[in-house]
């Protein structure tokens, strides 16, 4: 169970709106390689993927190494080597992307918050538990900040710290952080959306660990509920 709740955090966490493909593709020969990389990433053609990103960094490098575009196509690469379990290798890239922007950015600038976040998944998968909190408790502090306590950036930090105390079977520090996300994304995102359900359906087997099964059944139900609307 642990490990399927893992990936899946890991994947949240590493989600960043990007440009489309087709946008940046007009946007010079950085463009172009970035755009060939991520529509090879997305086909899951590595080798491809690989080569487009080296020769967009190689092309974002020649202005400057500390740019927004190095940022971009490093994270890229990183997230090439996390689609592919290499996450040690991939932990480098996303350390020198948060140093690039804690340099260029204000420090609560939403940027570094999801700089933070990327490497609180990375230290998630590699296992490093206590390591991948403090990342992403700093991301919430500045996402709060920012955004205010009730935005959905917000309830996400808080879904994924639960899930965290979860594993480390600090169930009274995961149990608040459950309870916050699921009010928040509730408000945010409505009663019935598929990330409430993400969060009921964690929530509950919290309560069955905690041995409180009607509240646990309770609350499954209720995710039973969503999941059958969105079919």
């Amino acid at each position: 169970m642990f490990r399927t709740l893992i990936l899946g955090l890991f994947f949240a966490l590493l989600h960043v709106t990007w440009t489309a493909p087709a946008a940046m593709a007009q946007d010079g020969l950085w463009g172009k390689f970035s755009a060939a990389g991520r529509q090879a990433l997305e086909k899951r053609d590595f080798p491809a993927a690989e080569k487009q990103f080296a020769a967009a960094l190689k092309e974002a490098e020649r202005h400057g190494p500390e740019t927004a575009r190095v940022a971009t196509t490093l994270f890229s690469q990183a997230e090439l080597l996390g689609a592919q379990g290499k996450y040690a290798a991939a932990e480098p890239l996303v350390r020198r992307v948060l140093a690039i922007r804690q340099k260029a950015l204000q420090a609560d600038h939403p940027d570094i918050a999801q700089s933070l976040n990327n490497l609180g998944a990375l230290y998630t998968v590699q296992g490093r538990h206590a390591d991948a909190v403090r990342y992403i408790e700093a991301a919430s502090v500045i996402r709060e900040k920012v955004f205010g306590p009730e935005h959905e950036s917000v309830g996400q930090a808080h879904y994924n710290l639960g899930v965290l105390y979860q594993i480390q079977g600090r169930l009274d520090k995961a149990e608040p952080y459950y309870r916050s996300a699921l009010e928040i994304r509730q408000e945010a995102l409505g009663p019935m959306h598929p990330l409430v359900a993400d969060t009921l359906e964690n929530y509950a087997v919290l309560l069955m660990m905690t041995g409180r099964m009607g509240d646990a059944a309770r609350l499954g139900q209720r995710a039973r509920e969503i999941r059958a609307q969105s079919k």
